[in-house]
C-alpha cells in the first residue's frame, strides 16, 4: 500500500495489506529484519525520519505507530487517532509526525512520546488522502476527497490560503518541492497539477497523459521533474516547468497517420528528419492534444471536440508525446512521428494505395 526510500537510499520501508511493515536492502531486493508486526487491519501509510532510525506507520486500525528502523522493534505506544489513517509524514526536523484521516482531519504528534501537540486541523469536507511537510516545517500541505489541496500553518493549525480548488476528483497524493516553492498534487481525475506555493494560483495547464487515477506525486531533488505512479500501471516523469522536452532517441518510434491537426503545427513539419526531434515543434504550443475520456483511443483537440487520430491500445499507455511528459516506466515508449504530417486541404498526401 506504501513505500518510502530511508534518507541515506540503502533501505525501503513498505506498508501491507497484510499488517506488517517489512524493511529491505534497496540494492539485493532481500528482507534485512523480520516483519514489523502491530497494526490490526491495513498499513496505508509509512515514513522514514529524517535521520532513518524510525519508520512511522499509519494504518486502518486507526493507529499511529513508531518503530526502530534498525531493530523494528516499537519505541512507544501506539497512538489511536481518528478514523481509518491514509498518510503520515514526519517534520524535517524528526520531532513531529503528522497523520490524515478518513474522518478529514490533520493531527499532530510529538514523535517522541505519541502525544498530541494541537488540536486537530478542520476545514476539509471528505477524508485526507494525503499530508505532508513542507522543507522548513513552517507549513503542512493536504489533499483530500473533497477534491481540493489546503495549506497550513504548523504553529497555529490554521489554513493559510483558500482552498486549491481545480481537480474534478479525489486528490490522492500531495507534496511540496525541496525549495518550499511549489506544491504538486495527483487525483483520481487523472491529472497532475502545480501550485504556487506561496499565492496557491496555479503553475501551468495540468499534466495529462495518465489513463487511470493518479497514486502518488514527487519531485526531484533538483526540482525540474516531477514522477507520478499511476493505476495504469505506469510511472511517468515529466518536465516540472517546461513544454515539452527532447525524447528519448533510443525509444521505439511509432508513426501513425492521420487527416490533420492544428495549422500551427503543419507549418513547422517539414523540417524534422527524425522521431527524436519531433518535440521541438510543438515547444511555442505544448497542449497539442490530449486522449479522450472512457475506454476509447481517439486522440482529442485543444477543443476537447476534434477527433485528431487514433491509437492502438498497446501504444496508449506508453505514449510520451503529452504536454511535458518525459518519459514512461513499466510501458513500451511509442513516440510519435510527424516527419511526413500534413493536414487540411493536403490531407490526401498521406494515403497511400499500397497501405
Amino acid at each position: 500500500m506504501s513505500v518510502a526510500f530511508s534518507p541515506d537510499g540503502k533501505y525501503i520501508a513498505s506498508g501491507s495489506a497484510d499488517c506488517t511493515i517489512r524493511v529491505w536492502d534497496a540494492l539485493t531486493g532481500q528482507s534485512i529484519i523480520d516483519p514489523l508486526k502491530g497494526p490490526d487491519d491495513v498499513v496505508m501509510s509509512v515514513a522514514y525520519s529524517p535521520d532513518g532510525r524510525y519508520i512511522t506507520s499509519g494504518s486502518s486500525d486507526r493507529t499511529v505507530r513508531v518503530w526502530d528502523a534498525l531493530t523494528g522493534q516499537s519505541v512507544l505506544d501506539s497512538f489511536i487517532a481518528h478514523s481509518c489513517i491514509h498518510s503520515v509524514s514526519f517534520s524535517p526536523d524528526g520531532r513531529f509526525i503528522i497523520s490524515g484521516s478518513q474522518d478529514g482531519t490533520i493531527r499532530a504528534l510529538d514523535a517522541l512520546t505519541g502525544h498530541s501537540i494541537m488540536n486537530p486541523l478542520v476545514g476539509h469536507e471528505d477524508g485526507i488522502g494525503s499530508v505532508a511537510f513542507s522543507p522548513d516545517g513552517r507549513h503542512i500541505v493536504s489533499g483530500s476527497n473533497d477534491k481540493t489541496v489546503r495549506v497550513w500553518d504548523f504553529q497555529t493549525g490554521q489554513s493559510v490560503m483558500d482552498p486549491l480548488m481545480g481537480h474534478t476528483d479525489h486528490v490522492t497524493s500531495v507534496a511540496f518541492s525541496p525549495d518550499g516553492r511549489y506544491i504538486v498534487s495527483g487525483s483520481s481525475d487523472h491529472t497532475i497539477k502545480l501550485w504556487d506555493a506561496l499565492t496557491g494560483h496555479n503553475v501551468g495547464d495540468p499534466f495529462k497523459g495518465h489513463h487511470g487515477s493518479v497514486e502518488s506525486v514527487v519531485f526531484s531533488l533538483d526540482v525540474r521533474h516531477i514522477a507520478s505512479r499511476s493505476e495504469d500501471h505506469t510511472i511517468r516523469l515529466w518536465d516540472a516547468h517546461g513544454c515539452c522536452t527532447d525524447l528519448n532517441p533510443s525509444a521505439a518510434s511509432v508513426a501513425l497517420p492521420s487527416t490533420f491537426l492544428p495549422s500551427e503545427v503543419g507549418n513547422n513539419v517539414d523540417d524534422t528528419g527524425t522521431h527524436h526531434n519531433v518535440s521541438h515543434i510543438f515547444k511555442d504550443k505544448p497542449n497539442v492534444f490530449y486522449p479522450v475520456d472512457g475506454p476509447g483511443n481517439w486522440m482529442m483537440g485543444e477543443d476537447s471536440k476534434s477527433y485528431l487520430f487514433w491509437l492502438p491500445p498497446s501504444n496508449r499507455c506508453g505514449l510520451v508525446f503529452f504536454s511535458r511528459t518525459i518519459n514512461v516506466l513499466n510501458s513500451t515508449p511509442t513516440i510519435l512521428d510527424v516527419s511526413k504530417f500534413v493536414h487540411g486541404t493536403n490531407w490526401s498526401q498521406c494515403f497511400s494505395p499500397a497501405l
